[in-house]
């Protein structure tokens, strides 16, 4: 009895140890962001901080149904074919500067990947050479994984099975890879939705969890400009006593939707937005949550979207005089500035994000995407990368200091000379705390989840020329600089005093054994 305790301690240890290692820090690179018209808003490899994200994800490649294989997007970038495979190369250069770092392919993300998957999983034979093709393509240019981007499967018939069949094809084809090399199996997620409708139709739950490594929730894009009043991208919790709003539009219902529908919690992560949708207000002077609105908000100074703008031009909203205002009730921010209005995330919201991530034992958390944060710290005051840095500051994890690059001597794509504004300071920001307000009498109009994908994902169409490539090195000093902020304390004693208490136990079952 007292070994079977001291076993069932280990145990927990043990688990507890694995949890807090296997909590997830996802990020996607998209590799249309360094084509943006603006210079100052292009995203290189070398913008890249890799100690950051325990994944990093590779958007996009493309479905080739002609022979049911992986392909690079060429058609709508500046560069050929073979300029994107070697990029391929470099992005996963990267663990070379942290080996504990995975790299991962997407695949999907757009109207015609969609069309060409329903072609591919339609037969047995083609789920077959799309996994072994696959496998080939991940291992031939450096990958630990794909993840799957499919939006969405269940719009036509039987494409609900076809897609857990290719899953399932995927997972085993992995599984023979890595007997045959002796080395891990490649990794497998999927980007997945959040509406009640596209989980019912599109995925068997259990099954896509059991198949999978994790899945990312894309748990934004609940409202938008496609909305007759202001509310807000991705609110941690519904509105629930206003009728204007549905209460299956947060992220508390999306969590609980597919945790009750079978997914394994362990093996979701929770995605968050780098990007805020943004709203004209039909009257400036009314500007609560629940406003009348005009349609979409004007575009961006650098990333030119209407409807949606980066956090860092966001940030530039605040710093020319905008009022970014908190919301208690659904747990993250707005700005409004004249006649705009827009509903983001902020390190705030996202430290509350990822507390309750952790309160429900979830996988992780993913952020879409890099090239979205304030990547040159140039425009919030807050450093480089604010909303990264305050996921990886919630988790408790030692935060490398972003200001200094620790890279091995590596060649990447050189970034353009560009001039970017100096660092701004909050002090003309206003921030009040708001509960539930007096709202305007409006209604809202629901859209589908897809039209606001397509827009946050669509590929630029801006070319630029090859650049010319340059070499970084280590500092002098080897040192990793890593910071913990005081916050992270409690959590550093907690885990080390696990590692402690682990050993000993340990050492006690070994006594009582012999």
């Amino acid at each position: 009895m007292q070994v079977h305790g001291v076993s069932s301690l280990v145990l927990c240890l043990f688990c507890l140890l694995h949890t807090a290692a296997a909590f997830r820090r996802v990020c996607y690179f998209t590799n249309w962001s360094r084509d943006l018209q603006q210079a100052g808003a292009r995203f290189r490899l070398t913008d890249v901080e890799p100690f950051l994200c325990t994944h990093l994800v590779y958007a996009f490649a493309a479905v080739q149904p002609s022979n049911s294989s992986l392909a690079p997007i060429v058609t709508l970038l500046a560069e050929g074919q073979q300029e994107e495979l070697q990029r391929y190369r470099d992005f996963n250069a990267l663990k070379k500067v942290n080996a504990e770092l995975r790299t991962m392919l997407s695949v999907g993300g757009s109207i015609q990947a969609n069309k060409d998957f329903v072609q591919v999983v339609s037969s047995d034979s083609g789920r077959k050479r799309f996994a072994a093709n696959s496998v080939m393509y991940l291992r031939t240019y450096g990958f630990d994984g794909l993840d799957i981007d499919w939006e969405y499967p269940g719009d036509q018939p039987d494409t609900k099975l076809n897609f857990t069949q290719l899953l399932r094809e995927l997972r085993s084809s992995f599984n023979v890879d890595a007997e045959s090399r002796g080395k891990a199996p490649l990794l497998l997620s999927v980007a997945a939705p959040v509406s009640e409708a596209q989980m019912r139709d599109g995925y068997d739950v259990p099954q896509v969890s059991s198949l999978v490594d994790f899945v990312n929730l894309m748990a934004y894009d609940f409202h938008g400009s496609w909305n007759s009043i202001t509310s807000f991208n991705s609110p941690l919790y519904a509105r629930a006593e206003d009728p204007r709003f549905s209460p299956e539009l947060s992220v508390n219902w999306a969590v609980q939707a597919w945790l009750q529908k079978g997914a394994e919690a362990q093996k979701l992560v929770l995605g968050i937005a780098g990007y805020g949708q943004s709203f004209t207000l039909k009257d400036p002077s009314k500007h609560g949550v629940g406003a009348p609105t005009n349609g979409s908000g004007k575009e961006g100074r650098w990333r030119r979207m209407e409807g949606q703008l980066s956090y860092y031009e966001i940030c530039e909203y605040i710093t020319n005089g905008g009022t970014e205002v908190w919301d208690d009730l659904q747990r993250v921010p707005y700005v409004y500035l004249g006649d705009q209005w827009v509903g983001y995330d902020n390190p705030d919201s996202i430290n509350d994000k990822v507390n309750f991530a952790l309160q429900h034992s979830l996988g992780g958390v993913m952020l879409w995407a890099l090239d979205m944060d304030d990547f040159r710290g140039a425009f919030c005051g807050k450093g480089r990368y604010p909303l990264l840095s305050a996921m990886v500051s919630a988790i408790g994890d030692k935060m490398p200091d972003v200001r200094v690059r620790l890279t091995d001597t590596v060649t990447w794509p050189h970034p353009d000379n560009v001039t970017t504004p100096a660092p701004t300071s909050p002090s003309t920001t206003t921030t009040t705390t708001t509960t539930a307000k007096q709202l305007p009498t409006s209604s809202t109009t629901k859209s589908t989840r897809s039209t606001s994908t397509t827009s946050t994902k669509s590929l630029s169409t801006t070319t630029s020329t090859v650049s010319p490539t340059t070499t970084f090195k280590k500092p002098a000093s080897t040192q990793q600089v890593v910071v913990i902020s005081k916050k992270n304390t409690s959590s550093a004693v907690l885990h080390l005093s696990c590692r402690l208490l682990l050993t000993l136990a340990f050492l006690v079952l070994h006594v009582l054994t012999l």
